[in-house]
């Protein structure tokens, strides 16, 4: 093809997909099945889906994000949980035509519908069809949640083994209609389909910088999270217990943000310690009332109970969001994005608690040796984990579609 008609054809797809005050001809679906509202602002997973919204709509596409509907009819809610997909089948099974270039899938809790669903987007339409599986293999999480990671339950093990059996069934059939898997993992095919590796990004305008400032006599730690066991965020308070017993001279701050199933497993733990003065627990927070506590922080905390489900490797987003605001950070899990960063501390993925005196010491030397460390952080952010950076190879996928629609409407009309 000549250099002239490439750069027009490059050209013209750009400005299709660009919005100047026309309608937005190309459209992308977001399929989040089981999540019930995506503007719940104390959700981790929410901002992430509206992060990635946001990116979508920054590239030019209209983008219609598809969930469950939130309800207080009891019926409804064990529907949703058992066949999610089914529900979003029902909502766009006469929506779908060729505008739709893209449907971008959170593969969770899978049920037999998502097979239909996916048979009548590639029935209708010439959409390109992106499956996100974040962590992989999973088999070992999965499993895990059958066991009830320690919080064993009827309930519990009877949706896990449901769902476990749907994936086992479904993941055998999904090549013959999804077209990549997004993964966070370095696999280069996954189900036999072609993976695109990539890692959790951040909305890195959302997040401003901590203000904080180490006085050197007490240290704030931060943890933001839904409350299980795979946080171990009980490392951290035995951690305190051992500091404060052998007399460390700094006082040690843990700021909890956050509910779930093991809050008050780690309130009864503080107070059998007798530590609770150094240990607040806030529940779930908004953006702006997370900003607040976010300028009391000098170092946050990750993921330091992942090992409890065999998971060693992950990108995770609380990190990120720590990165975002400037913060230096605690992990015990290895992460691609962070190898080597100084300003990740990583302890050993076990049941030890944290030695606060080691990492006293390291987060002093740290501050010494980097005067103006919490923008070098945040321009690492910057330059590196923000979900335009991560999701650019499916913006390629979608130039080079936009670019054969182009191609192929001008041979149309020429012909």
């Amino acid at each position: 093809m000549p250099l002239v008609q490439q750069t027009l054809i490059k050209y013209y797809a750009k400005l299709i997909r660009r919005d100047n005050g026309y309608p937005m001809k190309d459209k992308i679906m977001y399929i989040a099945a089981h999540q019930k509202n995506i503007n719940d602002e104390t959700s981790g997973i929410q901002k992430k889906i509206k992060s990635q919204i946001k990116v979508f709509e920054r590239w030019g596409y209209n983008v219609e994000p598809i969930h469950a509907n939130t309800t207080s009819n009891l019926l409804y809610k064990v529907l949703v949980t058992f066949f999610a997909f089914y529900f979003v089948y029902k909502k766009t099974k006469n929506e779908i035509n060729e505008q739709i270039k893209l449907t971008y899938i959170r593969y969770e809790n899978p049920d037999l519908f998502l097979l239909k669903f996916l048979k009548n987007i590639s029935k209708r339409s010439e959409s390109k069809i992106v499956l996100e599986i974040p962590t992989y293999p999973y088999d070992k999480e999965r499993i895990s949640r059958i066991m009830g990671n320690g919080h064993l339950s009827l309930k519990n093990i009877i949706i896990n083994i449901y769902f476990y059996i749907n994936d086992a069934i479904i993941r055998r059939l999904l090549k013959k209609y999804v077209d990549y898997i997004y993964t966070f993992s370095d696999d280069k095919q996954i189900f036999g389909i072609d993976a695109i590796n990539s890692s959790n990004g951040i909305d890195v305008e959302m997040l401003p910088i901590s203000s904080s400032h180490f006085d050197g006599k007490i240290l704030n730690i931060i943890g933001v999270a839904t409350l299980n066991r795979e946080h171990g965020y009980d490392r951290v308070i035995n951690g305190i217990y051992h500091y404060k017993k052998y007399k460390g001279p700094i006082g040690i701050m843990f700021h909890v943000v956050g509910d779930g199933q093991q809050r008050k497993e780690l309130e009864k733990l503080s107070s059998d310690l007798k530590i609770e003065n150094c240990i607040h627990f806030y529940g779930a927070k908004s953006r702006r009332d997370l900003d607040v506590l976010f300028d009391k922080a000098d170092i946050g905390v990750s993921s330091l109970g992942r090992h409890r489900q065999n998971i060693f490797k992950m990108t995770d987003l609380k990190s990120r969001e720590y990165c975002g605001r400037g913060l230096p950070f605690i992990s015990s899990i290895i992460d691609k994005d962070f190898s080597k960063q100084p300003f990740q501390f990583c302890i050993k993925p076990d049941e030890s608690y944290i030695n606060f005196k080691e990492l006293i010491e390291h987060y002093e030397n740290y501050i010494k040796n980097n005067k103006n460390f919490k923008m070098s952080i945040r321009k690492f952010a910057e330059e590196n984990i923000t979900w335009e950076k991560k999701m650019e190879a499916i913006n390629h996928i979608l130039m080079e579609q936009s670019e054969r629609d182009v191609y192929h409407t001008g041979r149309t009309n020429t012909d």
